[in-house]
């Protein structure tokens, strides 16, 4: 159970820099080839005016956008904005839009036919979770109701964005950034698997939601 658990709460000892790549537009490598065709800027602009350089009115209208389609950003997307609205006080909003954006991390993993980019959850849950993880584990009726609405959305929504995102941050790209040389396979799966990876992966979160809640009400008695 412990080793599942790792990966909805935290990988804290961590070295990987993914998210922190995206949110400052600095790749290791060059983007090369197919790669520089993945659509990222709409999401890149948006993440350095809530993380970064964004005066409090600039934050406010990007979380604005983002909150008016939230399916068109990469889900790093989500988790900032889920930490400007648990700033804000809206607490709950704020934890449903952090598990939106982990739960579809998830998801594009999955979906992903480069699997060095499966710590990708782990890290988003290290950079924004804590504050996150702080506020829901004191409710485990209102965390649960989170995560199921949650879920629902990833159920009931389709992703507008480019999921080849996640492939900017693998072994594969970063080696097409050395060699100028495509990669021979696809960057992700079928599209015609993505809905059973998505049921899968939603009923797999919730499984180890459940873990996780049996696991803090031990730990609580």
């Amino acid at each position: 159970m412990a080793g599942k658990l790792i990966i909805l709460v935290t990988l804290i000892l961590s070295s990987i820099t993914f998210y922190s790549q995206i949110e400052h537009k600095d790749l290791t490598v060059k983007r090369e080839g197919i790669y520089k065709e993945i659509d990222v800027d709409k999401s890149y602009n948006i993440l350095t005016i809530l993380k970064t350089k964004g005066s409090s009115k600039e934050k406010d209208k990007a979380m604005e956008l983002v909150l008016q389609k939230p399916n068109e950003y990469i889900p790093v997307v989500l988790c900032a904005l889920s930490t400007e609205l648990m700033a804000k006080g809206q607490k709950d909003e704020g934890a449903f839009w952090y598990f939106v954006g982990v739960i579809r991390t998830f998801y594009d993993v999955k979906r992903c036919n480069d699997t060095s980019v499966s710590d990708a959850p782990a890290i988003l849950t290290e950079d924004y979770g804590p504050g996150v993880y702080e506020y829901v584990n004191k409710d485990l009726i209102k965390f649960e109701e989170i995560i199921l609405k949650a879920i629902d959305f990833v159920r009931k929504n389709k992703e507008e964005y480019d999921q080849r995102y996640i492939n900017l941050h693998g072994m594969e790209a970063f080696m097409t950034g050395l060699d100028k040389k495509n990669p021979t396979m696809e960057l992700s799966l079928p599209k015609d698997s993505w809905p059973k990876i998505k049921e899968e992966t939603l009923m797999a979160y919730y499984e180890e939601f459940k873990q996780y809640e049996d696991y803090l009400k031990k730990k609580n008695n």
